[in-house]
């Protein structure tokens, strides 16, 4: 295992990318595999533009002290409290079990603006698990797929808001290029 700590730092130092994930790096330290010390030291050194993530339960108090964000996830609402088991395509029926609608008789017609779909942009499918996701979730699981950890893709602004504290102030919004891709390419009409 100490290996591991070694190629991955060699991989936080070479700059090669832009963010490294220590998925479940703190049961690792917890059962003592690796020295606290050392991962704080190789975190330490890194890159300025390099975002380590490291994961886990039990984060230890020295890497804890060394970190800029530190989040603690709880259960908030399960189905395994249910005593439901999630099993390939489960989540469906769990769904629909927990969802009813109210029976309207043939004779009374639906309005018009009832007939209209309001779930419509509410949802999303995952392109990995292809399980469908509420946007909201999704959004408060820092677009990360509750279901199967499958990251979706962020836009600038996106990021910046996950990297940054609330101070950072954008400047020159509106620069852009002065020519706009508009190549000037010579005509091609034969000369008389």
């Amino acid at each position: 295992m100490r290996g591991g700590l070694v190629v991955r730092a060699g991989e936080i130092q070479s700059e090669k990318y832009d963010l490294v994930v220590l998925d479940e790096i703190n049961y690792v330290i917890s059962y003592h595999m690796l020295d606290p010390e050392k991962v704080v030291a190789a975190l330490a050194a890194r890159p300025e533009r390099v975002h380590v993530i490291c994961t886990g339960r039990n984060a230890h108090p020295l890497l804890v002290e060394a970190a800029d964000l530190v989040t603690e996830m709880r259960e908030v609402k399960h189905p395994y409290t249910k005593g439901f088991s999630l099993s390939a395509g489960s989540t469906t029926k769990i769904f629909h079990g927990l969802v009813k609608r109210e029976k309207k008789r043939i004779d009374q017609p639906t309005p018009p603006d009832e007939r209209r779909v309001k779930t419509e942009g509410l949802w999303t499918k995952c392109e990995s698990c292809r399980a469908i996701v509420w946007k909201k979730d999704l959004e408060a699981n820092w677009r990360v797929c509750p279901k199967c950890q499958h990251h979706f893709r962020l836009n600038a602004t996106q990021r910046l808001v996950l990297l940054l504290d609330s101070r950072w102030v954008e400047h020159d919004a509106s620069l852009g290029s002065s020519d706009r891709c508009t190549l000037r390419t010579p005509s091609l009409t034969p000369r008389a």
